[in-house]
């Protein structure tokens, strides 16, 4: 017996042996390098033998290299901006492979919903993308200012525009794994190889009521086989804000302080001799801007990038610093720093294996951990601003100086108040398995995904005081209040918020001749937990979905295309949890056809249309969390009567509606895609969304029902419609000299419009605009219009004001106050005479955006700019209303009207000034700005040092750039001291000036 079993030993290993003989001999070694038509190596082609799960990656110098043991399979070469070349495997190891330029990118990969990948020729929906290449020229550290201007349809994290009244949270996935909870600007760019937003029902159905109003898909990216690549970036940039509001000096300040208090029949609280010494240089001056602001601050990132791997195993991995200094000046204390500042540590590993021929695995992993520290002084940098410079400060003989109206100065604020000491720990995960089951039918497949956020925040609070000192009336420094310098006592604090994601999707992707068959069902299941203020939010939120996908596709030309979505969450009452989604959409593609063969104009061509319905639930805007029971809070503490009710306070909310249901969302896209002379290419898309069933608080209900507006209960009556087109276009063109050059834009219009709200009609009591949502924008503001039938638009006199006869509800005008008009003509200027102000809505009607890349030889010059138009914005913040604090004046108010300026015929250009309240600042169109910009985003040059150099230094690039952010703005703003993306001018947006580097290995 065991004779035998060593003969069958011998004779298995035999054969095993013969077996590897065979197989190393049948195995081919196969070479060769890759070139674009002017004979320039084209590095990053993906090779790929088909019917296989083999691929590499050209190099730096187009060569590849790739082992396979079929005798008559055939080699895929793909590369973005390059068509599809497939050629058969042959003997010779040494291949020379031209790929043709190809503008239109048709057959490029798309990462779409449910991380899957269609070529682009084929996709039915509407997209728009931006890559790494375009992303890393933004040097931030976050992604939500990179992507404004770069992506048709996209502004200020809405997708599209407004079609509900609500709100429309977006949906961000990252790796192929929703992702609510998510920050995008927590995100590092150098780990970002793509970001796209999916804008019609045909991509964004198969996400269900979370991604009905727009999804942003954030792709990292993924290793390569290949010799590991290191690539190291290094970053240092200079920050200061584009517009800092220039206040006016102590004497300027006075001036018009005491005029404003004269207007509203005070006394003036500064003396001649004080206005005297003002004026002259004596007196005290204080630019708390140049005292505590700094002019610039410093911010520092730095990237090392490993990625590579072989034909089993692929990695990538990106370690990453960032630093944010503060703009505050500080003084440092042994007992805490004060300064303001951020640091993010940030780490993302990604993995793919083979297991085996049938199973492949990924794990993703993006880490970021914050280190902040912020002084608890509160808002400094509005402080500097509401602070008079007549104040005496910030130290006199070490002691810290105030007045009574300013409790707590800038000084004591920045470091005596104490410090809040943050980390936090923000992760995203996913696992994921593919599972490829040809073996029982070809093109049947099985895929499995686990995804997990989790975001902790845990504060250190440091609480710290101090004393404040005041002048007497004999000018000695006198203790103010009851605060005194106290001991540092520290207390902590956390919070943390939780999101899991399941998926699973069985597919079935198949080509028989000429026709393709795509279909697949999906399963997702989502809980997500999180600290809240309000109860109902702490208990977990859970959904689950079904989705399914069907397209069929004949010859390459005609696409048809089916999606639904069976979804459900807890949110609402039995019976209306679920909700059914259905989505059709088609593609025709006109360059396929055979009488589009023999011309060389038009490379590319396709039309394309969706319609869906699809449902919205994002409810975390409201109160409640469960609109459709009653919100009866236990408040706890003391009753009304403490001795005899305690511990049982009780609020009542808004009243629930059993009947609730999701707001519909009916949807449309017409597009057209096309490439000419194969280098300019256009899309253009017109879309159409109708919100039904929008939630609202009806108007309509009778006040004697003893029930308040906001104790309502919701219901689905309102209506919005939104339309709008989006258009993208791009040329790109390189020379044989070595010049090359690429031009994008993107343009993008939208208009939305309140069908119905079901608010009140108060045409019966007088009202001019008897309407104050429906038939308008969302955000739609309502004001006063001014009457400038007098030549000025002002009460110019007592007796003016007395021959107009009109009667202000509000505020009674005083002389040189605005005059309003009187719209129904009784008399009374109310809220029934106010209108529409032109243009002040919630978003912009068009926004555009446009880039130029250039390269010549060794510098690369790349140019971004950025605007929008069709909005107004109504001013009431900071810099504009002066009754803010003690007064805060810039240059307009020093033209507010007087008797004086009036009667001798100068310049006004601001009513009366006031120190309390004044007809003047309520809502009125003299607020109203146009929000018009042009800017020029970014501008960056960089320089790589020749081949032949890098060579020698065993690199493969260095290269070292500057580049200038929000360089420079074209406004029509009509107040001054304002960037024209911001409201007020203690809130900043910030020009850079970056010096960088990029190694690669």
């Amino acid at each position: 017996m065991k004779k035998i079993r060593k003969i069958v030993m011998i004779v298995v290993a035999a054969c095993s042996l013969a077996g590897v003989g065979e197989a190393a001999s049948q195995t081919k070694h196969l070479a060769g390098v890759v070139r674009d038509e002017a004979g320039n190596p084209v590095p990053g082609v993906s090779v790929k033998i088909l019917d296989s799960w083999q691929y590499v990656i050209t190099d730096s110098e187009g060569r590849f290299y790739i082992n396979t043991d079929k005798a008559d399979g055939k080699l895929s070469f793909s590369c973005i901006g390059y068509k599809n070349e497939i050629l058969p495997i042959t003997e010779n190891s040494d291949m020379e492979v031209k790929m043709l330029p190809d503008a239109s990118c048709s057959d490029e990969m798309l990462d779409i919903a449910l991380d899957r990948t269609e070529p682009r020729f084929s996709y039915t929906g509407s997209m728009s993308t931006v890559k790494s290449r375009e992303i890393e020229l933004w040097q931030s550290k976050g992604l939500t200012e990179t992507l404004q201007g770069k992506l048709a349809g996209y502004h200020d994290g809405h997708i599209r525009g407004l079609s509900s009244m609500n709100g429309e949270a977006i949906l961000i996935v990252l790796d192929g794994v929703p992702a609510p909870t998510l920050d995008l600007n927590s995100l590092d760019p150098r780990s970002i190889e793509s970001v796209s937003i999916l804008k019609d029902a045909a991509a964004k159905a198969l996400y269900g009521p979370l991604g009905a109003q727009g999804v942003i898909l954030v792709t990292t990216k993924k290793g390569r086989p290949g010799k590991t690549q290191v690539n190291v970036n290094l970053n240092f940039a200079l920050e200061m804000p584009t517009v800092k509001a220039d206040m006016l000096d102590s004497y300027q300040y006075a001036v018009l302080r005491n005029q404003a208090l004269a207007n509203d029949g005070l006394q003036p609280v500064y003396s001649p001799d004080d206005i005297t010494a003002f004026a002259d240089g004596t007196g005290i001056d204080n630019d708390w801007r140049k005292i505590f602001l700094k002019d610039m601050r410093t911010s520092q990132r730095y990237n090392i990038e490993l990625s590579g791997g072989n034909e089993r195993v692929r990695y990538y991995v990106n370690g990453g610093y960032a630093r944010t200094e503060g703009m505050y000046k500080v003084d440092w204390k042994e007992k805490y720093n004060p300064a303001n500042f951020e640091n993010r540590f940030t780490l993302v590993s990604n993995i793919d294996i083979d297991l085996f021929s049938f199973m492949t695995a990924f794990l993703n992993t993006n880490m970021r951990i914050y280190r902040n520290n912020e002084t608890r002084g509160g808002d400094i940098i509005n402080k500097i601003y509401t602070t008079p410079n007549t104040i005496e400060g910030p130290l006199v003989d070490g002691k810290i100086v105030t007045t009574e109206n300013f409790s707590d100065p800038i000084y004591g604020s920045i470091n005596y108040k104490g410090v809040n000491q943050e980390t936090a720990t923000d992760v995203n995960a996913d696992f994921g398995l593919n599972l490829d089951l040809s073996a029982l039918t070809k093109g049947l497949s099985l895929k499995g995904i686990v995804g997990y956020h989790s975001y902790y925040t845990g504060i250190r609070n440091g609480e710290y005081d101090y004393a404040r000192y005041v002048r007497n009336e004999e000018g000695e420094l006198v203790l103010f209040g009851t605060n005194v310098e106290k001991a540092l006592s520290w207390s902590k604090s956390a919070s943390t918020v939780y999101f899991m994601n399941f998926q699973g999707m069985l597919e079935y992707n198949r080509t028989f001749g000429v026709h393709s068959v795509d279909a697949f069902l999906n399963y997702l299941a989502e809980d997500r937990l999180g600290d809240s203020t309000s109860a109902g939010w702490l208990l977990p939120f859970r959904r689950i979905q079904l989705g399914g996908h069907a397209k069929y596709g004949y010859d390459g030309r005609y696409f048809l295309q089916f999606d639904f979505t069976h979804a459900g969450s807890e949110q609402m009452r039995k019976g209306n949890q679920f909700h059914f989604s259905p989505t059709v959409s088609g593609a025709w593609v006109v360059s396929n056809e055979e009488f589009m063969k023999n011309q060389s104009v038009l490379d590319f061509l396709k039309f394309r249309l969706s319609f869906g319905a699809l449902q919205y639930d994002n409810l975390w805007n409201f109160s409640s969390r469960y609109l459709y029971a009653d919100d009866i809070r236990d408040m706890g503490g003391s009753g009304l009567i403490g001795s005899i009710f305690t511990n049982f306070l009780v609020t009542e909310g808004a009243l629930g509606n059993p009947d609730i249901k999701w707001e519909k969302s009916y949807q449309q896209n017409y597009g057209v895609d096309m490439t000419l002379f194969n280098s300019l290419s256009l899309s253009v898309d017109y879309w159409r969304t109708q919100q039904r069933g929008v939630l609202c608080q009806s108007d309509l209900t009778p006040a004697l029902s003893g029930f308040t507006g906001d104790k309502l209960p919701y219901t689905n009556v309102g209506k919005v419609q939104n339309q709008g087109v989006d258009i993208e276009v791009g040329y790109s063109k390189k020379w044989n000299s070595g010049f090359e050059i690429g031009v994008t834009g993107d343009f993008a219009w939208n208009k939305n419009e309140i069908i119905d709200a079901n608010d009140l009609n108060y045409s019966s009591i007088g009202y001019y605009y008897p309407f104050r949502k429906t038939g308008y924008s969302i955000g739609q503001k309502f004001g006063y219009l001014i009457d400038y039938s007098n030549g000025n638009g002002f009460f110019n006199s007592r007796q003016e004001i007395a021959d107009r006869k009109l009667v202000y509800q509000d505020v009674t005008p005083r002389v040189g106050d605005f005059i309003y008009r009187d719209l129904n003509s009784d008399g009374l200027i109310d809220e029934r005479d106010k209108a529409p102000l032109d243009g002040v809505k919630t978003m912009p009607s068009f926004m555009a955006g446009a880039s130029v890349q250039m390269k010549y030889k060794n510098f690369d010059l790349y140019i971004q700019l950025q605007g929008e138009t069709g909005r107004n914005a109504f001013y009431d913040g900071l810099g504009v209303f002066e009754n803010q604090a003690q007064g805060v004046y810039l240059d307009i108010h020093r033209n507010a009207w007087t008797p004086e300026r009036y009667a001798a015929g100068e310049k006004i250009e601001y009513p009366a000034l006031t120190s309390t309240t004044s007809s003047s600042l309520l809502a009125n169109e003299f607020f109203v700005s146009k929000a018009n910009y042009l800017r020029l985003k970014n501008v960056t040059l960089g320089y790589s040092l020749p081949d032949k150099i890098v060579k020698k230094m065993k690199m493969n690039q260095f290269r070292i750039y500057i580049t200038g952010q929000n360089l420079l703005s074209m406004t029509d703003l009509k107040f001054k001291g304002f960037d024209p993306e911001s409201k007020s001018i203690d809130s900043f947006v910030y020009r850079m000036f970056n010096f960088g580097l990029n190694i690669n290995f």
